[in-house]
Protein backbone atom coordinates (compact mmCIF):
# COMPACT_ATOMS: atom_id res chain seq x y z
CA UNK A 1 0.00 0.00 0.00
CA UNK A 2 1.09 3.30 -1.29
CA UNK A 3 2.62 5.90 1.96
CA UNK A 4 0.56 8.21 3.19
CA UNK A 5 3.42 10.79 2.43
CA UNK A 6 3.32 9.43 -1.13
CA UNK A 7 -0.83 10.12 -1.10
CA UNK A 8 -0.28 13.31 -0.32
CA UNK A 9 2.13 14.74 -2.79
CA UNK A 10 -0.55 13.06 -5.50
CA UNK A 11 -3.06 15.18 -3.81
CA UNK A 12 -1.01 18.26 -3.70
CA UNK A 13 -0.45 17.84 -7.52
CA UNK A 14 -4.02 16.78 -8.18
CA UNK A 15 -5.14 19.88 -6.35
CA UNK A 16 -2.68 22.11 -8.41
CA UNK A 17 -4.22 20.77 -11.53
CA UNK A 18 -6.99 21.69 -11.12
CA UNK A 19 -6.54 24.66 -9.64
CA UNK A 20 -4.59 25.73 -12.67
CA UNK A 21 -7.30 24.49 -15.35
CA UNK A 22 -10.23 25.94 -13.60
CA UNK A 23 -9.64 29.05 -11.43
CA UNK A 24 -13.00 30.53 -10.09
CA UNK A 25 -13.67 33.69 -10.98
CA UNK A 26 -14.24 34.94 -7.66
CA UNK A 27 -10.76 34.01 -6.05
CA UNK A 28 -8.06 36.91 -6.31
CA UNK A 29 -5.28 35.59 -8.64
CA UNK A 30 -3.11 36.33 -5.83
CA UNK A 31 -3.56 33.72 -3.91
CA UNK A 32 -3.36 30.97 -6.58
CA UNK A 33 0.69 31.17 -7.00
CA UNK A 34 1.96 27.92 -4.44
CA UNK A 35 3.77 30.45 -2.72
CA UNK A 36 1.30 32.16 -1.39
CA UNK A 37 0.82 29.00 1.09
CA UNK A 38 4.14 29.08 2.20
CA UNK A 39 6.89 26.76 2.62
CA UNK A 40 5.78 23.36 2.13
CA UNK A 41 7.64 20.53 4.71
CA UNK A 42 7.52 16.78 3.76
CA UNK A 43 6.87 14.95 6.84
CA UNK A 44 8.00 11.27 7.38
CA UNK A 45 5.42 9.06 8.09
CA UNK A 46 4.51 7.28 11.20
CA UNK A 47 3.00 4.54 9.40
CA UNK A 48 5.30 1.62 8.77
CA UNK A 49 5.36 -0.61 5.86
CA UNK A 50 2.06 -2.57 5.21
CA UNK A 51 0.12 -0.35 7.16
CA UNK A 52 -2.72 1.45 5.90
CA UNK A 53 -6.22 3.23 6.11
CA UNK A 54 -5.33 6.67 7.23
CA UNK A 55 -7.36 9.04 9.36
CA UNK A 56 -7.03 12.48 10.02
CA UNK A 57 -8.71 14.53 12.78
CA UNK A 58 -7.52 17.31 15.46
CA UNK A 59 -7.05 17.09 18.91
CA UNK A 60 -8.24 19.63 21.66
CA UNK A 61 -5.34 22.16 20.96
CA UNK A 62 -5.44 21.66 17.67
CA UNK A 63 -2.93 19.76 16.95
CA UNK A 64 -3.35 16.96 13.85
CA UNK A 65 -3.99 13.02 15.11
CA UNK A 66 -3.38 10.65 12.81
CA UNK A 67 -4.76 6.92 13.41
CA UNK A 68 -4.50 4.00 10.68
CA UNK A 69 -4.11 0.26 11.28
CA UNK A 70 -0.99 -1.99 10.98
CA UNK A 71 -0.30 -5.43 11.03
CA UNK A 72 0.90 -6.87 13.93
CA UNK A 73 3.59 -9.50 14.81
CA UNK A 74 0.44 -11.91 15.13
CA UNK A 75 0.00 -13.09 11.66
CA UNK A 76 -3.80 -12.19 10.70
CA UNK A 77 -3.67 -9.34 13.26
CA UNK A 78 -3.98 -5.88 13.26
CA UNK A 79 -3.84 -2.76 15.57
CA UNK A 80 -5.47 0.23 15.38
CA UNK A 81 -2.11 3.30 15.92
CA UNK A 82 -2.29 6.78 16.34
CA UNK A 83 0.57 9.34 16.72
CA UNK A 84 0.11 13.08 17.37
CA UNK A 85 1.78 15.85 15.34
CA UNK A 86 3.90 18.24 17.61
CA UNK A 87 5.71 21.17 15.69
CA UNK A 88 7.31 19.35 12.60
CA UNK A 89 7.50 15.64 13.72
CA UNK A 90 5.25 12.76 14.80
CA UNK A 91 5.12 11.98 18.01
CA UNK A 92 5.98 7.74 18.14
CA UNK A 93 2.79 5.43 17.25
CA UNK A 94 1.01 3.86 20.10
CA UNK A 95 -1.58 1.02 19.93
CA UNK A 96 -5.66 1.98 21.10
CA UNK A 97 -6.39 -1.82 20.31
CA UNK A 98 -5.19 -4.78 18.77
CA UNK A 99 -7.02 -8.60 17.58
CA UNK A 100 -7.50 -10.33 14.77
CA UNK A 101 -10.65 -11.10 12.73
CA UNK A 102 -10.67 -7.04 11.94
CA UNK A 103 -12.25 -5.82 9.11
CA UNK A 104 -10.15 -3.79 6.89
CA UNK A 105 -12.19 -1.30 4.19
CA UNK A 106 -10.69 1.81 2.45
CA UNK A 107 -14.47 2.76 2.90
CA UNK A 108 -15.27 2.85 6.58
CA UNK A 109 -12.53 3.69 8.53
CA UNK A 110 -11.32 3.30 12.52
CA UNK A 111 -10.41 6.21 13.75
CA UNK A 112 -8.85 7.45 17.29
CA UNK A 113 -9.89 10.64 18.03
CA UNK A 114 -9.78 13.35 20.60
CA UNK A 115 -13.23 14.64 21.72
CA UNK A 116 -11.50 17.09 24.88
CA UNK A 117 -8.44 17.28 26.54
CA UNK A 118 -8.38 14.47 28.19
CA UNK A 119 -11.62 12.06 26.77
CA UNK A 120 -10.39 10.49 23.33
CA UNK A 121 -12.16 7.50 21.55
CA UNK A 122 -11.62 4.88 19.53
CA UNK A 123 -13.53 2.42 16.92
CA UNK A 124 -12.55 -0.65 14.28
CA UNK A 125 -14.78 -3.22 12.77
CA UNK A 126 -14.46 -7.00 13.48
CA UNK A 127 -16.07 -9.88 11.96
CA UNK A 128 -19.50 -11.26 13.29
CA UNK A 129 -19.02 -14.73 14.31
CA UNK A 130 -23.06 -15.06 12.80
CA UNK A 131 -21.38 -14.36 9.19
CA UNK A 132 -19.05 -14.13 7.03
CA UNK A 133 -20.10 -11.27 5.67
CA UNK A 134 -21.37 -9.67 8.62
CA UNK A 135 -19.70 -7.36 10.96
CA UNK A 136 -19.76 -5.07 14.40
CA UNK A 137 -18.21 -2.53 15.73
CA UNK A 138 -15.75 -1.98 18.16
CA UNK A 139 -14.98 1.02 20.47
CA UNK A 140 -13.06 2.00 23.35
CA UNK A 141 -12.53 5.27 25.97
CA UNK A 142 -9.63 6.56 26.88
CA UNK A 143 -9.95 9.50 29.75
CA UNK A 144 -6.27 10.34 30.29
CA UNK A 145 -5.66 11.52 26.29
CA UNK A 146 -4.79 7.97 24.96
CA UNK A 147 -2.15 7.19 27.77
CA UNK A 148 -4.42 4.00 28.62
CA UNK A 149 -8.00 2.69 27.21
CA UNK A 150 -11.17 0.40 28.36
CA UNK A 151 -11.59 -2.95 27.24
CA UNK A 152 -13.20 -3.04 23.77
CA UNK A 153 -16.94 -2.70 23.91
CA UNK A 154 -19.08 -4.61 21.21
CA UNK A 155 -21.18 -1.68 20.66
CA UNK A 156 -24.06 -3.07 18.62
CA UNK A 157 -25.80 -5.40 21.19
CA UNK A 158 -28.19 -7.11 18.63
CA UNK A 159 -26.85 -10.25 17.70
CA UNK A 160 -28.08 -10.37 14.09
CA UNK A 161 -25.95 -11.32 11.49
CA UNK A 162 -25.66 -7.77 9.67
CA UNK A 163 -23.36 -5.30 8.67
CA UNK A 164 -22.48 -2.21 11.49
CA UNK A 165 -20.44 0.74 10.86
CA UNK A 166 -19.51 3.97 9.53
CA UNK A 167 -19.08 5.23 12.75
CA UNK A 168 -18.84 9.53 14.32
CA UNK A 169 -17.95 10.83 17.08
CA UNK A 170 -19.11 13.62 19.64
CA UNK A 171 -19.13 15.30 22.63
CA UNK A 172 -22.20 14.30 25.08
CA UNK A 173 -21.83 16.32 28.28
CA UNK A 174 -18.93 14.54 30.41
CA UNK A 175 -18.70 11.69 28.15
CA UNK A 176 -19.26 10.51 24.28
CA UNK A 177 -21.65 10.04 21.94
CA UNK A 178 -21.75 7.94 18.48
CA UNK A 179 -23.83 6.93 15.65
CA UNK A 180 -23.30 4.54 13.30
CA UNK A 181 -25.32 2.70 10.36
CA UNK A 182 -27.01 -0.63 11.50
CA UNK A 183 -28.20 -3.24 9.80
CA UNK A 184 -30.20 -5.23 12.25
CA UNK A 185 -33.57 -4.51 10.49
CA UNK A 186 -32.17 -6.20 7.65
CA UNK A 187 -31.73 -9.54 9.56
CA UNK A 188 -33.79 -12.28 8.20
CA UNK A 189 -35.32 -13.07 12.10
CA UNK A 190 -35.77 -9.60 12.62
CA UNK A 191 -39.22 -8.20 14.21
CA UNK A 192 -39.01 -5.41 11.16
CA UNK A 193 -38.36 -7.91 8.40
CA UNK A 194 -41.12 -10.43 9.36
CA UNK A 195 -43.97 -7.58 9.71
CA UNK A 196 -43.72 -7.11 6.02
CA UNK A 197 -42.57 -2.71 6.62
CA UNK A 198 -40.03 -0.94 4.31
CA UNK A 199 -36.75 -2.62 6.28
CA UNK A 200 -33.29 -1.47 6.12
CA UNK A 201 -30.25 0.05 7.46
CA UNK A 202 -31.36 2.45 10.21
CA UNK A 203 -29.07 4.88 12.15
CA UNK A 204 -28.34 4.39 15.70
CA UNK A 205 -26.82 6.69 18.47
CA UNK A 206 -25.91 5.13 22.14
CA UNK A 207 -24.11 7.18 24.71
CA UNK A 208 -20.78 6.15 26.62
CA UNK A 209 -19.34 7.38 30.21
CA UNK A 210 -15.81 8.48 30.20
CA UNK A 211 -15.17 5.32 31.74
CA UNK A 212 -16.41 3.40 28.54
CA UNK A 213 -19.88 2.15 29.50
CA UNK A 214 -22.98 2.35 27.73
CA UNK A 215 -25.88 4.06 29.21
CA UNK A 216 -28.21 5.06 26.70
CA UNK A 217 -28.73 3.70 22.93
CA UNK A 218 -31.29 4.15 20.32
CA UNK A 219 -32.79 4.67 16.98
CA UNK A 220 -32.11 8.59 15.33
CA UNK A 221 -33.75 7.67 11.80
CA UNK A 222 -34.99 4.07 11.20
CA UNK A 223 -34.41 4.09 7.17
CA UNK A 224 -31.03 5.46 5.69
CA UNK A 225 -28.98 5.05 2.73
CA UNK A 226 -26.82 1.56 3.35
CA UNK A 227 -23.14 2.80 3.14
CA UNK A 228 -22.92 6.29 2.78
CA UNK A 229 -20.60 7.84 5.76
CA UNK A 230 -22.02 9.82 8.66
CA UNK A 231 -20.83 12.98 10.08
CA UNK A 232 -20.85 15.27 12.72
CA UNK A 233 -20.77 18.77 13.76
CA UNK A 234 -21.38 20.96 17.27
CA UNK A 235 -23.81 23.22 17.46
CA UNK A 236 -24.74 25.34 20.12
CA UNK A 237 -28.09 23.47 19.85
CA UNK A 238 -26.36 20.18 20.46
CA UNK A 239 -24.72 17.98 18.03
CA UNK A 240 -25.84 18.11 14.33
CA UNK A 241 -25.34 14.67 12.73
CA UNK A 242 -25.45 14.42 8.59
CA UNK A 243 -26.46 11.39 6.87
CA UNK A 244 -28.01 10.51 3.81
CA UNK A 245 -31.51 9.74 4.56
CA UNK A 246 -34.23 7.10 2.86
CA UNK A 247 -37.76 7.29 1.95
CA UNK A 248 -39.68 3.75 1.55
CA UNK A 249 -40.15 5.56 -1.82
CA UNK A 250 -36.12 5.47 -2.42
CA UNK A 251 -35.77 9.44 -2.13
CA UNK A 252 -32.40 9.73 -0.71
CA UNK A 253 -30.94 13.27 -0.07
CA UNK A 254 -28.85 14.55 2.65
CA UNK A 255 -30.25 15.23 6.38
CA UNK A 256 -29.55 16.61 9.57
CA UNK A 257 -30.47 16.08 12.92
CA UNK A 258 -29.64 17.83 16.23
CA UNK A 259 -29.40 15.71 18.95
CA UNK A 260 -30.94 18.01 21.54
CA UNK A 261 -32.16 17.92 25.54
CA UNK A 262 -35.36 17.17 24.56
CA UNK A 263 -34.32 13.87 21.84
CA UNK A 264 -33.36 14.33 18.61
CA UNK A 265 -34.97 16.63 15.97
CA UNK A 266 -36.62 16.28 13.03
CA UNK A 267 -34.85 15.44 9.34
CA UNK A 268 -33.75 18.82 7.45
CA UNK A 269 -32.80 18.23 4.31
CA UNK A 270 -30.30 19.68 3.03
CA UNK A 271 -31.40 20.62 -0.98
CA UNK A 272 -33.61 18.59 -1.33
CA UNK A 273 -32.50 16.63 -4.49
CA UNK A 274 -35.50 14.67 -4.32
CA UNK A 275 -32.91 12.14 -6.11
CA UNK A 276 -34.89 8.73 -6.53
CA UNK A 277 -32.04 5.98 -6.88
CA UNK A 278 -32.65 2.34 -5.80
CA UNK A 279 -29.50 1.89 -4.59
CA UNK A 280 -26.63 2.90 -2.77
CA UNK A 281 -25.21 5.80 -4.34
CA UNK A 282 -21.50 4.56 -3.82
CA UNK A 283 -22.04 2.06 -5.53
Amino acid sequence: MASIRRRASVLLAFATLLGCSRAPSTVPRAILPAAALGPIHMLASPVATGGGEPRLSRDAGGSLLLSWLEPSDDPGAYALKYARLVGDDWTSASVAAEGRDWVVSAADLPSVQALSERLWVADWRTTSPLSGEAYDVRVAVSADAGNTWSPPLLLNDDATASEHGFVSWYREGDGAGVVWLDGRDEAIDSPEAASGEPAGTSLRYATLTASGRVIEQGVVDSLVCDCCRTDVASTRAGAAVVYRDRSAQEIRDIAVRVHTPSGWSDPARLGPDHWQIAGCPIN
